[in-house]
């Protein structure tokens, strides 16, 4: 009985530390696809200037369906990326 219980402590304790140390946050699924030609640093450049021009932060998943989203996507892809999914 008093391993049983042992028992049951110890994989309680094991979930609980395995469920805090789990990293909940959505995993992306769409990442864009540069025109040819384009280095790391303009993306950086590019993204920025549309992420402010439009005031948004891109990399906030609650924007994928405001509109200010849609006016940051059209920003990107006039600078030519397309975007992809996973």
């Amino acid at each position: 009985m008093k391993k049983l219980f042992v028992l049951t402590a110890v994989s309680t304790l094991v979930s609980l530390v395995a469920g805090c140390a789990s990293d909940s946050r959505p995993s992306p699924t769409h990442y864009w696809g540069a025109a040819e030609g384009k280095t790391e640093r303009q993306y950086k450049e590019d993204n920025a200037s549309c992420e402010s021009s439009n005031g948004v932060r891109a990399n906030n998943p609650m924007l994928s369906e405001s509109g200010s989203f849609q006016s940051y996507k059209d920003c990107m892809i006039e600078h030519g990326y397309v975007l992809r999914t996973y």
